[in-house]
């Protein structure tokens, strides 16, 4: 009985665990695919990373899928077992109660582990090769500009047009017109053309210059005095500024490296990823209590009440996580209060709803 008994609600708990977590995870991809296809149709990245960008994204929101669809499928399924009386009938049967929490806790455990591999080796993956992907974006940009499309540049100060690309991989018949503004702060609008253009970028800033060869540039209203007219042979403009490389973030760090560190942001960054197998566990425990429905109350009776504490869990969290690098709120403190709290209201709604208060009072 208790062999079959476990296999039956571990099966059901896949099953709609595999349910939610692909619906979820099918908006999740949808959403990334969007937007990084009107980015390469865009020009700002290759048509051929677009996929890579997505799943590496879809990867990184696991760890905020998983907690929730293990928690869901625990509601939908003791919501089920209430609402069609098997629970009463288990009882009948004198199965106690943790034969029935056995299998859920167990589902429960399995989760926390695939989710902590998720948080801490592949979300850390994600974000390398995502950075990665890029950079390679930031060395080859002039190969992502698409021949005879307008294309912006400098928060819409600068217009690049290339007209067909070279053997080499350059572009063009280049038109840009930029504003530049000197230290009379009146725009004097620039004209340039060029045979063709390419490109130098420093791979440590990620400073991107376009390189422009044989060409003439136009500064200044036409028909005014100070209008300038010049011939170059070889010309920069700066595209994009240098910058520190986000390879240093955290995000890329492997949860051992955080955890040597005493940079508060490391500290909340590797406490948030074990925060994710924790509150898996204890997710569980609150659905057990909140998933057991009277049988007349219908299947999704308190699937509300339980999304919104999850809702709050998490943004407890992501606020205490938020309070450590600020330092408000010190490393040991960390965000264990909030574990404590959910745990501690997981107890007191499970003994609630054992009687356990109410023998208390009457042993006494």
């Amino acid at each position: 009985m208790t062999t079959i008994l476990f296999r039956y609600l571990l099966a059901e708990l896949t099953r709609t665990w595999l349910v939610i977590t692909g619906v979820f995870s099918v908006l999740t991809l949808g959403l990334g695919l969007s937007k990084y296809v009107a980015r390469a149709a865009a020009g700002q990245i290759p048509v051929d990373t677009v996929f890579r960008l997505a799943l590496d994204t879809l990867i990184k929101n696991l760890e905020i899928v998983l907690p929730v669809a293990i928690f869901l499928a625990i509601l939908l399924v003791l919501g089920r077992l209430c609402r069609d009386n098997e629970m009463m009938a288990l009882f009948a049967c004198r199965s106690g109660i943790w034969r029935v929490y056995k299998p859920i806790l167990a589902f429960a455990v399995a989760g926390a582990i695939l989710a902590g591999g998720i948080s801490n080796v592949a979300k850390p993956y994600a974000e390398r090769s995502m950075h990665a992907l890029e950079q390679q974006n930031v060395v080859s940009m002039i190969q992502s500009l698409s021949p005879g499309q307008f294309r912006s540049f400098r928060n819409g100060d600068m217009t690049f047009y290339g007209g067909r690309r070279t053997q080499s991989g350059g572009l063009a018949e280049i038109f840009i017109q930029l504003d530049q503004t000197p230290e009379s702060n009146k725009s004097r609008p620039v004209v340039i053309h060029a045979k063709r253009a390419t490109q130098r970028t420093n791979s440590e800033t990620g400073r991107v210059v376009f390189v422009l060869h044989d060409g003439w540039r136009y500064e200044g209203v036409a028909g005014k005095a100070d209008f300038r007219i010049v011939r170059f042979d070889e010309y920069g403009i700066q595209v994009k500024p240098g910058q520190a490389s986000p390879s240093d973030s955290f995000n890329t760090k492997s949860t051992l490296y955080l955890m040597a560190s005493n940079d508060p942001d490391a500290i909340a960054d590797w406490q948030i990823r074990l925060s994710v197998p924790l509150s898996i566990i204890i997710l569980a425990l609150l659905a057990l209590p909140i998933g057991q429905v009277p049988p007349r109350a219908g299947r999704y009776g308190r699937i509300v009440l339980g999304i919104v504490l999850c809702v709050f869990y998490v943004n407890g969290i992501n606020l205490a996580s938020t309070a450590i690098k600020s330092g408000a709120v010190s490393a040991w403190v960390g965000v264990w209060w909030v574990h404590l709290i959910v745990l501690g209201l997981a107890c007191v709604l499970m003994a609630r709803q054992q009687g356990w208060f109410y023998l208390s009072r009457h042993a006494r």
